[in-house]
């Protein structure tokens, strides 16, 4: 089984990602609550997280593998991929599109929702340091937290950005 399998609950319409691991020979589930007769929706899914369930499809990152992935009506495709991105999140945006947290490039982007892999020029991208993860409110803007750089050796830079529906960025904490 590979690490970061993507899993769905039983019946229901709810969905629920779980990460698998391994520590020495035992393979480890963490999981908050019991989550009743799983289903794997993807045998070759690398390390998803940053999951949205918008309008009955389920996007979804996969960070090594530099892609947005959707799950749709029984099947998985790839709506977006760049080289480096290292995507962590997904938010949606009052424009009807799509905000992709790009943690190894060091950015976030805007995309159509029913993108394929494309041009740079094709798409809309702010600069913050190690965007990991997305959180959309009700008045159109995202929140974006950064972690900063990983490193004893560095102050830490981590903060709490705000991308309002108009595009201007702020930094809400640090």
């Amino acid at each position: 089984m590979k690490v970061g399998q993507l899993l769905r609950r039983g019946r229901s319409h709810g969905f629920a990602l779980l990460a698998l691991g391994a520590i020495g020979s035992q393979t480890v589930l963490a999981c908050a609550e019991p989550v009743p007769s799983l289903e794997v929706l993807n045998e070759a899914s690398y390390y998803p997280e940053g999951a949205l369930l918008q309008d009955g499809a389920l996007y979804y990152a996969e960070m090594p593998q530099h892609r947005v992935m959707l799950w749709q009506d029984g099947e998985n495709q790839v709506v977006w991929a760049r080289d480096f991105c290292g995507p962590t999140s997904i938010a949606p945006r009052a424009n009807g599109k799509l905000l992709i947290a790009c943690h190894f490039a060091n950015q976030v982007v805007e995309i159509e929702p029913s993108a394929q892999p494309g041009p740079m020029d094709m798409e809309f991208l702010w600069p913050v340091t190690r965007p990991n993860d997305t959180s959309s409110d009700d008045k159109g803007g995202t929140y974006i937290s950064s972690s900063g750089e990983f490193s004893k050796r560095v102050a830490r830079t981590g903060k709490v950005m705000y991308l309002t529906k108009d595009g201007d960025m702020k930094t809400v904490a640090s």
